[in-house]
């Protein structure tokens, strides 16, 4: 049978990610991708950064030549016609500039938004788009190459305004 997901703790309505905060401790079920000779280290800390206890840090030796050459991604289906409001907490010891990206996860990687994010300073950083077509497998990108100015992240959320409610249940242990 096909796995269920789920989510524990406070989910808000039309939330699509998994682990947007890091709180497993764990990378999953987010992938660190490099390309074109990029190196880099993907971390998760629990030192509490952003006032939470866990968050992303990504260590960057070699940025490649375009941002592209260094992506977080995680799977978040779209779609068409629905609006979309994704935030994130993040900084950089420099300002640095990234590309956030909803793409298709294969060629030829058609994207709905590839948009740059400046990053000056620990701060809680949001943009809205509008999905273009319905993708069950699309994915949410951070492009963080370019340069080797090292990146934190934390509470990534993808909210579909679109959608009406959350299901939840309370168990008892």
């Amino acid at each position: 049978s096909d796995a269920v997901r789920f989510k524990v703790g406070s989910v808000s309505n039309g939330e699509l990610l998994y682990s947007g905060s890091f709180d497993c401790g764990v990378l999953t079920p987010w992938t660190g991708q490099l390309n074109e000779g990029a190196v880099a280290t993907f971390s998760v800390y629990d030192d509490g950064y952003f006032d939470d206890p866990y968050y992303l840090f990504v260590e960057i030796e070699n940025g490649g030549t375009d941002t592209w050459h260094i992506q977080l991604n995680q799977q978040c289906p779209t779609d068409s016609e629905h609006v979309y409001t994704i935030s994130f907490l993040a900084d950089s010891e420099n300002p640095k500039s990234i590309v956030v990206g909803m793409q298709e996860s294969q060629d030829p990687w058609a994207s709905q938004l590839w948009q740059t994010v400046d990053i000056d300073g620990a701060d809680l950083y949001s943009l809205d788009f509008t999905s273009s077509r319905t993708d069950p497998t699309n994915m949410l990108r951070f492009n963080l190459g370019n340069n080797t100015i090292p990146f934190y992240l934390d509470d990534v959320q993808v909210i579909d305004r679109s959608a009406a409610s959350v299901k939840s249940k309370q168990f008892d242990f």
